[in-house]
């Protein structure tokens, strides 16, 4: 903290995530990434300096994602922007960063940058890769685990709330409470008292 305050830094990038998370600051504990990255919002607000958090995605290939970051999906609900890079697969030079969330503004179009040996790095500009290839299928396509999960997510992203809301709505989707408990140990979610 005290270097922020003596350089007047105004950008103060974390990568990786797990780096920054004290040794009994399990990144799958929701209630321990909630108290380290509250302390460090508050230390931003202080100094008023932006912070980014650089993750990595699990292996998962299918699902909304949001829900493909290493640890707690509390770390993706406090930001208020989160991005994805990915790799073209049929032009691996290729990547693109994908707005996944956007809390603070309405959510901008994907854009493209090459990365080459012999040119470096180049912005290509915005795309339509997110409409087109990289979206989550809509729910009528979704499986159960899936259409769990994204509610999970949406309605847990910002706020606590009991358990029974959640377990009836997921009933009246047709979805057992087996399901929902796969999704929350998946998702890292705690229930408490």
């Amino acid at each position: 903290e005290r270097t922020l305050q003596e350089t007047h830094a105004k950008l103060f990038i974390i990568d990786p995530i797990q780096a920054f998370m004290p040794q009994d600051g399990d990144m799958q504990s929701a209630i321990r990434v909630r108290r380290v990255l509250g302390r460090l919002a508050l230390m931003a607000e202080k100094y008023r300096c932006a912070v980014v958090l650089v993750g990595h995605m699990n292996k998962t290939i299918s699902g909304k994602s949001l829900y493909r970051g290493l640890g707690s999906i509390d770390i993706a609900a406090i930001a208020r922007s989160v991005l994805m890079i990915t790799r073209d697969t049929d032009h691996p030079q290729t990547r693109y960063m994908i707005p996944v969330k956007s809390s603070l503004a309405p959510e901008g179009s994907a854009i493209a940058f090459f990365l080459d040996h012999e040119t470096g790095f180049e912005w290509v500009g915005e795309c339509q890769i997110d409409s087109c290839q990289l979206k989550e299928e809509p729910s009528g396509n979704c499986t159960k685990l899936e259409q769990a999960c994204k509610y999970l997510v949406e309605q847990l992203g910002e706020r606590d709330m009991p358990s029974s809301a959640i377990l009836g709505k997921l009933r009246d989707l047709g979805i057992g409470e087996r399901t929902v408990n796969k999704v929350k140990k998946s998702l890292c979610v705690e229930s408490y008292r």
